[in-house]
């Protein structure tokens, strides 16, 4: 295929506007140097033929009598699109194997965990990727792309990453990698904060995942459809504790995030940040918009300091967001040492107690519900809705403290915006 390829060149040089190949994806080095003299010929305007290859490579005669004798004696490719393609899955092939040859080199060494790592980021960077020069005619083109108009006009869908709180994403630019951390105290509302953004996600035509390594895939499904139904899920699984309209509300949302909700879910335990950055690969092979990982403490690490671990699972998960290009979301717990204070209220400092969260996070949001520290019952009922959601880092924006607008609704697990207050926010 190589030899074709260079011999149909030299006969017809028009056809290089239907290859989309590099030199390095020759096998032979005097098909790398050839293909490489043709690149450059034509980024100069000159002709790309053997009297100007030859002025070229005066100096080596073997390489311009190789080029002779390849124009002269190789057949030529009618279908170059189709031999540049061979060419490139070659190169491929070639790489993969001594990728599996690295991977086996490393099998008797390497812990098992990291060497899984390295296997499956080595093996999904391989692919045979040609650029579609396909020229359409008006009328091939019309018939899909009004259905695609129509689509437009009638499904809302976002492009970038909305949280689903107007008080929030005004203030938040989420679009393509980004290092999102929730901390807060336990209590705080964490996973409950991060599942109303996976349903607002969900709601508006996202594909948000979410590794839990704290809680079951069951529990999920409960406080969503609590969310949903605002039915308590302690009901959901006691003998005849549903009433028969609470029945028909179930069946009624199940039915609705059945069709509408397109969301990715794994349960399975991280016993290292290499089996998470796996998961985390699998689910944007599936086509994930975000991922949220709840929570920090819960991947296992290699060291008795937590602070090591910590810094360590931070970095690495900095470094993912980059290779899979979707904001990361990660829930983290603060240090016990805030408690310590008369003020409650978490600062962007706590998370200094917390390995490099603060200085690998692009967005830091923290949480804090007034209620939990208040010792007086009358006290805490009236302050039972009360959330402050803290805004205290954004790298590409400005930061914020949102104390009004968005409640905790107790009875649902659900954060939400109170509408009598939100109209300053459309």
């Amino acid at each position: 295929a190589e030899q074709s390829l260079i011999a149909s060149v030299f006969v017809n040089s028009k056809i290089l506007e239907q290859c989309s190949l590099k030199p390095d994806d020759f096998y032979k080095t005097s098909h790398q140097k050839i293909y490489k003299t043709f690149l450059d010929l034509k980024a100069r305007g000159e002709n790309v033929d053997l009297v100007s290859f030859g002025e070229c490579y005066a100096h080596d005669r073997d390489l311009v009598g190789y080029a002779v004798k390849l124009t002269d004696t190789a057949p030529i490719t009618v279908d170059a699109k189709t031999t540049s393609k061979i060419i490139k899955s070659s190169r491929v092939k070639r790489d993969l194997l001594f990728s599996l040859q690295d991977i086996q080199d490393r099998v008797e060494t390497t812990n098992i965990d990291k060497l899984l790592d390295y296997a499956q980021s080595e093996i999904m960077k391989y692919t045979v990727s040609q650029t579609d020069n396909k020229i359409y005619h008006i009328k091939d083109l019309l018939a899909d792309h009004i259905i695609q108009i129509e689509k437009d006009n009638t499904i809302k869908k976002e492009a970038t990453t909305k949280l689903g709180f107007k008080s929030l994403d005004k203030y938040l630019n989420l679009s393509g990698p980004n290092y999102i951390v929730i901390a807060g105290r336990p209590s705080m509302g964490k996973t409950a904060f991060a599942l109303s953004v996976i349903k607002n996600l969900a709601t508006n035509n996202r594909r948000p995942g979410i590794i839990s390594l704290e809680m079951g895939r069951g529990k999920l499904l409960d406080r969503w459809l609590a969310m949903m139904t605002g039915i308590n899920s302690m009901n959901f699984h006691r003998y005849r504790s549903l009433k028969q309209d609470e029945w028909q509300s179930l069946q009624d949302t199940v039915s609705v995030m059945y069709d509408v909700w397109d969301v990715l879910i794994s349960d399975s335990p991280a016993s290292s940040i290499e089996n998470l950055e796996r998961q985390a690969r699998q689910m944007k092979a599936r086509g994930a918009t975000e991922i949220f990982i709840d929570q920090l403490s819960h991947i296992g690490g290699d060291s008795d300091d937590d602070f090591k671990n910590y810094t360590k699972h931070s970095n690495r998960i900095a470094r993912l967001k980059k290779e899979l290009d979707i904001p990361i979301f990660l829930l983290a717990q603060l240090n016990r040492k805030l408690e310590d204070r008369q003020d409650k209220e978490p600062r962007l400092s706590d998370l200094k107690m917390t390995g490099s969260l603060e200085e690998d996070s692009d967005v830091s949001i923290l949480l804090y519900r007034p209620a939990y520290y208040e010792k007086n019952a009358q006290d805490k009922a009236a302050k039972a809705m009360d959330v402050v959601v803290n805004i205290a880092k954004n790298r590409d924006g400005e930061t914020w403290k949102e104390e009004e607008v968005i409640v905790f609704n107790k009875n649902k697990t659900l954060f939400e915006e109170d509408f009598r207050r939100i109209t300053k926010y459309r």
